[in-house]
This record gives structure tokens, sequence and C-alpha cells, in this order.
């Protein structure tokens, strides 16, 4: 969606950081022409995880519970919980988590122009990174911004002169989730 909207807009897109920015985070300043952080922001995490998912099905027949699935389909029931797991009926979930992680590789390296894919893989991984540690890495541009730095920095892009507005938006509340 910010691809879309730098592009019918034709304005720059900067993201600023000040706190975590890490794994969701760093997808979507992915899309940022810029990327700024305070000095004290917390950056990285590119990688994925699926689970922890458990198996019960020794202790449950240790104390003599029984569980029954009804399913159709092949690996329906797949990991369940209740009964011991067959060699690689898991193997569905392992191809999604390896093309998504390429994938957000992939991402991270095409739009981080100084985030080497040799280093983002065998060294750095999905740790996280003080943000001058993480501009350092090529994580981000500016490590060391400022809310003001950086939007000034934008304006500036942005050939906006004068006076301008920021518009923040919010998620409207959610009456049922509260």
């Amino acid at each position: 969606m910010i691809e879309a909207y730098k592009e019918r807009y034709k304005l720059p897109v900067y993201a600023y950081t000040d706190g975590i920015c890490a794994s969701g985070g760093m997808y979507v300043t992915a899309a940022a022409d810029k990327t700024f952080a305070s000095d004290l922001s917390i950056i990285g995490s590119v990688g994925i995880v699926l689970g922890p998912i458990y198996n019960y099905s020794e202790l449950m027949g240790r104390v003599g519970i029984k569980a029954r699935t009804i399913s159709e389909g092949k690996d329906k029931d797949m990991l369940s919980k209740v009964r011991p797991w067959v060699e690689g009926e898991d193997a569905s979930l392992v191809k999604i988590g390896e093309e998504t992680y390429n994938h957000f590789v992939d991402l991270m390296i095409k739009t981080r122009p100084h985030l080497s894919r040799e280093k983002l893989v065998e060294e750095y991984g999905a740790q996280v990174y003080i943000a001058k540690t993480a501009q350092e890495y090529g994580f981000i541009d500016d490590g060391d911004a400022s809310y003001s730095s950086a939007l000034k920095e934008l304006t500036e892009m942005a050939k906006i002169d004068g006076e301008y507005q920021v518009v923040r938006l919010k998620p409207r509340r959610q009456f049922l989730t509260e």
C-alpha cells in the first residue's frame, strides 16, 4: 500500500522510529525512501517464526487421556498436539517459512542497498541492534535522528515550503475487541 501511495502521488516516504522497529516493522519500513531512528531505538529482526507447536501425546498417554480427531483431507490434522507426529507432515509449513523468509531477505536487500545479503543471513540474522549499530550495518539511514529532524529532511526533499500539516492516522476503536 505504501508503494502504491508513492507511485500515485509521486512523493517520498520517510520512516521514523522512536522505540522498536523489528520484524514486521522492518518489513513495513522497506517501502520507505529513507529511514530514521532515535538513538535508543531498537532495530532489526529480519526473520520469521512459526510456533512453538507443542505435542502432548506422550503426557496424555501417561495419565490415561485419549483424544480423537475427525478430519478429512491428507494432513488436515498436521502437527496435532494429541498424537505422535509423522515425519514430514510439517513440510508445507516449513516451505512457507522458507519462502516467507527468503522474500523478507530479498526485500531488505533490494530496499536497503547498504545491507549485505551475506552479513544479513550469516551474521546479523534476526538479532536486534541499537540504532547507531543498525545504521552501521545498513538497516537504517540515520540512527541519531529526532522526529523534528526527520520531518525537516522530508519537507525539504518533498520541496514543501511554508506551512504544512502533519496528519497522524490512528486505528478506529473497536467496540467489541475492547
